[in-house]
């Protein structure tokens, strides 16, 4: 129903989940900080890197199935989590700093203010998209144990 283990259908489905534990993030940090200038780019970083440590577990768990050890997947996880950051966050200022294109769509539900400016979704898409090929190639890649390297290395340690 939703795609193979480490498809990117089940990356979809499990990252939508996790989006929202990042928009709740983001509009948190929205009201607390300042909502011009720099801040509403320090409200993104802080987000997505709070929201990286559940999307580490949610995709090691529900997209992956990993077994590898977490010695290596959170620090490689977060590693693909920290390019993306940097990514994200400088095209996110640049788009709505550099370059002033509009954000300032917005949805005022409650005590929430929704940005929903294409800026945030394009961003999102872009970079998420990005984090599915570091976390499938890098972080949760399947370990392949008929490899002859592998084999050759572990008998060489005996």
């Amino acid at each position: 129903m939703i795609g193979s283990e480490g498809s990117f259908m089940r990356y979809l489905f499990i990252a939508s989940n996790n989006t929202i534990i990042f928009i709740i993030l983001w509009e948190v940090f929205f009201l607390i900080l300042p909502s011009s200038g720099i801040w509403p780019t320090i409200s993104w970083g802080g987000s997505w890197i709070l929201s990286s440590f559940v999307a580490h577990w949610t995709h090691r768990i529900f997209t992956f199935n990993s077994d590898r050890d977490i010695k290596w997947t959170i620090p490689v996880s977060m590693s693909v989590y920290a390019f993306t950051l940097i990514g994200s966050m400088t095209t996110y200022y640049l788009a709505t700093e550099v370059f002033a294109f509009s954000t300032n769509n917005q949805i005022d539900l409650g005590f929430m203010v929704l940005q929903i400016g294409i800026i945030w979704v394009a961003n999102y898409a872009l970079w998420g998209g990005l984090n599915y090929l570091g976390q499938k190639l890098v972080a949760f890649k399947e370990i392949n144990i008929d490899d002859p390297l592998i084999i050759v290395k572990s008998s060489e340690l005996e």
